[in-house]
Order: structure tokens, then C-alpha cells, then sequence
């Protein structure tokens, strides 16, 4: 028996949060792009304006009145960038998260109609897009590929994200006199280094029940979990 689909939304610095209901109200349209090479995104557009946020209830002379602020979602501290956030749907009992990631644009589409007319644009990425912020050079002395994956991804364990790296047949270490492992770009770019090496690939996932994040370094192409 259908019992409805219903739609979730977290935000957050770190620890996402379940949106307010008014925010979760002005959203018009969701969409969510997944990918088997690069980062997934999603794009949800909230309707902004006198009408767009639902409003406020407050008691005017004893009567129950709605006001409403204009472009109050804009200033919102859930909805700044690099702010995490989680969209999850939930079809009958089946719970399944379609995005895990990070918010990276805002923009705001206005309109000259007066009554909720102009819309508010959040874009962003999954959760990779952190590894790839920043270039550290380091070397790894005395470890296979597999345990240097491991020891890049598990340094994200703030965004919930738990590595599953699986090795490769040849998993070899190498030690210090013959070769000394160097990242000389960011974590992404090595991470992706090491997989094509291997003829595998690297990519995230969103994992459907403790809405963390999965990266793996492993199987082949021909081979991707659906």
C-alpha cells in the first residue's frame, strides 16, 4: 500500500541538523546529479519573498496573523557555504539518502513580482570537495597504496565519512631504499593517482542508514556497485 513520499532535509556546520519546517516548505524543485567519474551535485531552488518562506505565525489583537520577512532565508546561518547537507526521501517505510555533501553557491534569482516571485539557487558537491581545497605536500614512508588511501580518508572522519578501501592485487609496500611514496598535489588528485595505477576507481557514495560516506578505492570499472 503507497503511503506517500516524504522528503528530509539536514544542515549544518559539521553535524547536520533537520532543516526548519518553513525552509523545507519554500523548496520548489530538487535535483540531484550522480556520476561514475567526478564529483556528484545537486541543485535545490527555495522560493524567497513575502509568501515564499511560508511566515511567521504570531497573535495581533487576538487574532492568529502570518508575517512575513522578506529574503529572510539568505541570511539563514544553515544555508552558507561549505555548510553540510544531507537530503534524504523516504518512499512507504524505505528510507534512502540521495545526497551527502557540501553546500558551494548560493545565488538568488530575483523577480520583480512583489508577493514571492524570486527564488533562492543552492548549489553544491559531494563530500570529495574538501580533498580537493588544498595541495599538503607528504610522503608515506614504508606503506602500500591501500594503507595510504586509507590514512588520506580517514583524516575526513569529521564529515562522517569512513573509508572502504579495497586492495589490489598487488598490494606491494615498498620500502624506504627503493621507493618513498610523495603527494605533491591535494588529496583528491593523489587519491585518484592511486587508483588509476591500479586500474580502479575512486568515487563516493552516500550510504543508505547511517547517512555517512563511503570512498572507495577498489574495484574495477567494469565492476562499479549500482
Amino acid at each position: 500500500m503507497f503511503k506517500g513520499v516524504h522528503l528530509r532535509l539536514l544542515l549544518g556546520p559539521t553535524v547536520p541538523l533537520p532543516a526548519p519546517y518553513y525552509m523545507t516548505n519554500a523548496i520548489t524543485s530538487i535535483e540531484i546529479k550522480n556520476t561514475d567519474s567526478g564529483r556528484d551535485g545537486f541543485q535545490i531552488t527555495l522560493k524567497m519573498g513575502r509568501q515564499g518562506n511560508g511566515g511567521s505565525l504570531v497573535s495581533l489583537g487576538g487574532q492568529s496573523t502570518k508575517l512575513f520577512l522578506d529574503f529572510n532565508l539568505l541570511d539563514h546561518p544553515l544555508l552558507k557555504p561549505f555548510n553540510r547537507i544531507i537530503i534524504i526521501v523516504t518512499i512507504n517505510t524505505l528510507r534512502k539518502v540521495l545526497f551527502d555533501g557540501l553546500i558551494t553557491n548560493i545565488q538568488v534569482m530575483a523577480s520583480n513580482t512583489p508577493m514571492g516571485g524570486s527564488n533562492l539557487v543552492i548549489t553544491g558537491e559531494d563530500l570529495s570537495v574538501m580533498m580537493d581545497n588544498k595541495e599538503t605536500p607528504e610522503t608515506y614512508e614504508n606503506q602500500s597504496d591501500a594503507q595510504i588511501a586509507t590514512k588520506i580518508i580517514s583524516a575526513y572522519a569529521k564529515y562522517g565519512i569512513v573509508p572502504l578501501v579495497i586492495p589490489p592485487l598487488t598490494n606491494y609496500t615498498s620500502t624506504v631504499n627503493e621507493k618513498l611514496p610523495c603527494k605533491a598535489g591535494t588529496d583528491l588528485q593523489y587519491l585518484q593517482k592511486l587508483a588509476a595505477k591500479h586500474d580502479h576507481i575512486f568515487f563516493c557514495r552516500a550510504y543508505r542508514c547511517s547517512w555517512s560516506k563511503f570512498r572507495i578505492l577498489g574495484t574495477k570499472r567494469t565492476k562499479i556497485p549500482p
